[in-house]
């Protein structure tokens, strides 16, 4: 009876095992590979296919690219005796785990370096599991034979999802309305990661919760590591680009502060308020130009007292007044408007 086990993570990333009886045990008592759902459909070509014979798979469901994860195989059927493993990937890579003396590596998967000595009817092995570069979905095949069974079968499928590593971003950005010279407004941002080269499409986005001090942290998880304009919006605020494309990599963190400089928002599109650079307050239609039709808007719910968390607050107080309707009209009056790649 032939024992081996094979663990393969494909395309969408696939492991199978199957397990082999005594017979397949003292066949190939070093191993053998080739027999899992990766690149069989057959199974074991000398043996009786038996259900009474099952496989398993644990780990975690879903990985980052790149990333190195322990998984196990546990082996069942009633009784003892020896038996036999094969574990295959396609797109990753394989190693034997902690403890399992009895495994090896041969021709990139995991099979028996010894018969495996199922204890209460039970055996259970590890091994690590290391993801490709790319992002996709893959498949755990299991295929196990053991030894008094005089049989073999498939093991439980398990699916496993590979994703981009988090591109982490800690941001400060002033917005002139909600700066008040020691602290800021706090409110809610958001952050989009845009492609560095035309059209400037954004790839990716993240709502932000900004502290008193306008400073916040996002994590990105669609987009992968490479260069992006950081594109900011805000309820009453003018959106705002960072002076050039940024570097992002996986599983880091970036800094970005638009405060230091008038230069590190694009076009120089930011002005100066109480020993800060902020952002342009007023835009409150969100049409990307503050002018009249957001100074009608301001007006019109100051009239009618207006108060809440609403656009026309354009300086966070809560209140509709004349105070916001300063902001817009000063802004409208020097034509400000959105400046973009």
């Amino acid at each position: 009876m032939k024992k081996s086990v094979l663990l393969s993570i494909a395309a969408t990333f696939t492991f199978a095992v199957i397990l082999f009886t005594n017979v397949i045990v003292y066949t190939y008592p070093n191993g053998i590979t080739g027999l899992t759902k990766k690149t069989s459909t057959q199974g074991c070509y000398c043996h009786t296919q038996n259900t009474g014979i099952s496989g398993s798979f644990s780990g975690p469901d879903t990985i980052y690219t790149g990333q190195t994860v322990a998984f196990s195989f546990t082996i069942s059927r009633s009784g003892s005796g020896p038996g036999g493993v094969d574990i295959s990937t396609r797109l990753g890579a394989l190693a034997v785990g902690s403890g399992s003396a009895y495994l090896k590596i041969l021709s990139g998967e995991l099979t028996q370096k010894f018969p495996l000595v199922l204890s209460g009817g039970n055996y259970t092995g590890q091994f690590s599991y290391t993801a490709p570069s790319s992002p996709g979905t893959d498949t755990l095949w299991l295929s196990q034979a053991v030894g008094y069974q005089n049989g073999w079968n498939w093991g439980n499928e398990k699916k496993i999802v590979v994703k981009n590593q988090p591109l982490g971003l800690n941001l400060t950005m002033g917005i002139e309305g909600f700066w008040h010279g020691a602290t800021q407004v706090q409110d809610t941002v958001k952050i989009y990661l845009a492609n560095s080269s035309p059209p400037y499409n954004s790839l990716d986005l993240a709502n932000i919760y900004l502290n008193s001090t306008g400073n916040a942290s996002a994590n990105f998880n669609s987009a992968s590591s490479g260069n992006y304009y950081i594109r900011v919006t805000h309820r009453n605020a003018l959106e705002t680009w960072s002076t050039s494309a940024v570097s992002f990599t996986g599983g880091s963190v970036t800094n970005y502060s638009f405060i230091t400089a008038q230069a590190q928002a694009f076009g120089n599109n930011q002005l100066m308020n109480l020993g800060r650079w902020c952002f342009f307050s007023g835009d409150a239609n969100q049409d990307g130009v503050i002018d009249l039709s957001d100074g009608s808007d301001v007006d019109n719910d100051a009239f009618n007292f207006v108060s809440g968390y609403v656009n026309t607050d354009v300086n966070g107080d809560g209140v509709v007044d004349l105070t916001d309707a300063a902001y817009v009209d000063n802004n409208a009056f020097n034509f400000v408007g959105v400046i973009k790649p």
